[in-house]
């Protein structure tokens, strides 16, 4: 899985969104078949940017191979935090296995 990014000009407007995706894990491992399920923000165009951020991400996960497909549903949460440290600090927090939260401050 490639690092989780909170986009940088919505970290700065302070944008925030929910982005469900689902997909299957392929007997490889590998993640195809993504398709947003819901996806909330304040406009279309900050949206459009969590989305593909989101589905570039889930687009690199691996997980182990298995005898068979499985169904995934994973939310990722993108919020403002002022309780992290100053100077543009992203968390992010993997409560899997639906969800993924990214909390970001921007840069004082």
């Amino acid at each position: 899985m490639e690092e989780i990014e909170y986009p940088v000009e919505a970290l700065k407007a302070k944008a925030c969104a929910t982005v469900t995706l689902t997909g299957t894990v392929a007997r490889d491992g590998k993640m195809t078949r993504i398709q947003v399920a819901e996806a909330n923000s304040g406009s279309a165009e900050w949206k459009d940017l969590f989305v593909r951020e989101a589905v570039n991400n889930l687009k690199t996960w691996r997980l182990e191979a298995a005898e068979h497909k499985d169904s995934v549903r994973i939310k990722y949460t993108y919020s403002m935090d002022s309780s992290l440290p100053h100077g543009g600090q992203v968390d992010v927090d993997l409560a899997l296995p639906s969800e993924v939260r990214i909390r970001g401050r921007t840069p004082d």
